[in-house]
Order: structure tokens, then C-alpha cells, then sequence
């Protein structure tokens, strides 16, 4: 007997069957991206973001595996899927060898491959009619994923997220934890503690701040002290401040998160309760709960089990 399956819509303006494009190679992932640079609008872009999504693919060709110029620059060793130059004082002791370079999105500084990547494919919104968990943005979260892992050799994500808002514009913000770096402190010094405030600084406010958590104090080191994470890390760590902290219906805000683990021995996708995918499907953990909460969002629109009722089994 034939096994039901999930129908999956297009995405990016109709154009992208992701099925087909969670297969996609590095090469065609390239291909795609240069298509979009080319065109963007008949990939579902509004006119106004053209300029944006044009810088972001040439900077995300500058940082992918292998041949990105900015990737490979012998100047900027260790490789390694980050906007950052020299520092001026390097060799010094207690410094990073490198400062954060810089790609301004509404005034939020994104500096890595992933999180660029999942920009683009942000702005070739909105997500088309009739969208769920099911049929829209799981299978989207996995392709981003596999594209991450194909793009991305220095530390791939960990984690992939998507949050959407259910309240009509159709308006979704895709995210990774952070990665795509290399800090052996001996070759970079104190780069991972640039890197770690940076992240934080994304969703840092003064509201925040009140509540008495920082980027030392997080639940995650509450509870394991040295082994626990600091805020900023997460996967929801752009998408929360998007597409959370200033929209006015807190509730119609939703999100699901995904491991890259699964993804690395699956090879198409596979809709099935019972597959990889779905079983790979996340909670948020205790430090993003703090941040939606702080947010006013509902933390229970991110239940990795919501929206399953009526897949294929």
C-alpha cells in the first residue's frame, strides 16, 4: 500500500519545490542564490528589499565553503563562515584576533552564514496561503538546515528554529544557533567572548535587563553553573527579536525548532511522524523560555508537538 503524503506547498513566490531543494547540492544552492541575486522579486521579494537581499548574497558568497574570498583569506586564519577583520594589536594577550565585521539589517548586525542565508530566504516571503506546521514550515526549517550543512563546514548549526505569525501577513523569520566559527583560543584569543556578546546584544534590552538575567545569568548556568549556555546561542535568538519583542498580537506568534543532527543521514525529505525529521523536532530550551516570557509571548506556541494531528504516520 502507497503511504500518504504530507502536501507540501511552494515556497519563495511559487518557485521552489523543497522537496526537490532539500536535495539541492552546494552547487545548486549557489545556483539558486545567484538566481535570486539576479532577480529577486520573482522569488517572492518585495521591490523594497531588493538592495538588502543583494547585499546579503554577496556576502554570503563571500563566506561559503570552499572558494568564498572571504572564507579562504589567508589573512583572516583560522577559515571560518564570519564577517571579521584583523585586529590592529594582534598578537596581544587577553584580546580576539579579530573584530565582528558588520551587515546592518534594521539596525541588527548579522555577521554570519547561516544567519545571513536564513535572512535571504526571509525576505522571499510571505509564506503562501494556507501554511502549517505540516505543509510550510517544518519542511522549511529542514531545507534551511540542509543548506546550512552543505554551505557550512566550520561548525554548522546545531539547531535551526522558524517563528511565524499566524496573524495574517504571512510574515515568518527563519534562525540558527550560532555557528559557522572557528576559536582556538591559542589562533584567535578571546574571539568566542566577541562572538558570545555580539549574540547577546541581538536581544538585549532594558527590559530584559530588569529581569535580572544577563548574558553571565541565564537559567542554563543557573542550573548547570559551568556547562550551561549563555543567552544569545539559541537558534531563537534573531527570530524572538523580529518577530516577538514588537508585534502587538503576542499571541499569534508561533515557532518550532529542529536538530541538524537528523539531517545529516537524511537524505530526502521524509514526512512521516514516525521519520527523522518530525522525531528531530525541539522545545525550547530553558533560556529561550525566559526570553519569550520576558517578550510576553506564549510559550506554549512553540510546543514541538503542535500542529502534528493528521500527518502521515
Amino acid at each position: 500500500m502507497v503511504q500518504p503524503r504530507e502536501q507540501i506547498l511552494q515556497a519563495f513566490g511559487g518557485q521552489v519545490n523543497m522537496r526537490i531543494a532539500f536535495q539541492f547540492s552546494r552547487d545548486e544552492i549557489k545556483q539558486f542564490l545567484g538566481n535570486v541575486r539576479a532577480n529577486p522579486v520573482a522569488f517572492g521579494a518585495a521591490g523594497t528589499d531588493i538592495p538588502a537581499i543583494q547585499a546579503l548574497c554577496q556576502d554570503i558568497a563571500r563566506l561559503w565553503a570552499f572558494d568564498g574570498t572571504h572564507y579562504s583569506d589567508p589573512s583572516l586564519r583560522p577559515e571560518q563562515h564570519i564577517l571579521r577583520v584583523l585586529h590592529p594589536e594582534w598578537p596581544r594577550e587577553y584580546i580576539s584576533k579579530f573584530r565582528l565585521g558588520r551587515h546592518l539589517f534594521k539596525d541588527v548586525n548579522f555577521w554570519s552564514l547561516p544567519d545571513l542565508l536564513g535572512l535571504v530566504l526571509n525576505l522571499l516571503g510571505p509564506a503562501p496561503a494556507g501554511a502549517t506546521r505540516r505543509n510550510f514550515f517544518l519542511p522549511l526549517i529542514a531545507m534551511f538546515g540542509k543548506w546550512c550543512q552543505k554551505l557550512c563546514v566550520e561548525y554548522p548549526p546545531v539547531v535551526l528554529q522558524c517563528t511565524w505569525t499566524t496573524g495574517g501577513n504571512g510574515e515568518y523569520f527563519l534562525g540558527a544557533s550560532m555557528s559557522g566559527y572557528n576559536v582556538d583560543k591559542v589562533e584567535t584569543g578571546s574571539w568566542l567572548a566577541v562572538l558570545n556578546r555580539a549574540r547577546f546584544s541581538v536581544i538585549s534590552t532594558e527590559r530584559f535587563r530588569l529581569s535580572g538575567w544577563s548574558q553571565a545569568w541565564s537559567p542554563s548556568i543557573r542550573r548547570r553553573r559551568r556547562d550551561g549556555r549563555p543567552f544569545g546561542r539559541c537558534a531563537e535568538t534573531y527570530p524572538l527579536r523580529f518577530l516577538l519583542r514588537d508585534t502587538a498580537d503576542k499571541s499569534a506568534i508561533h515557532g518550532l525548532g529542529l536538530s541538524a543532527r537528523v539531517l545529516w543521514s537524511t537524505h530526502a525529505y521524509d514526512d512521516r511522524l514516525a521519520g527523522p525529521i518530525w522525531e528531530g523536532t525541539w522545545n525550547p530550551c530553558s533560556n529561550c523560555m525566559a526570553l519569550i516570557e520576558n517578550m510576553e509571548g506564549l510559550v506554549a506556541n512553540f510546543n514541538r508537538y503542535n500542529g502534528r494531528r493528521g500527518a502521515p504516520a
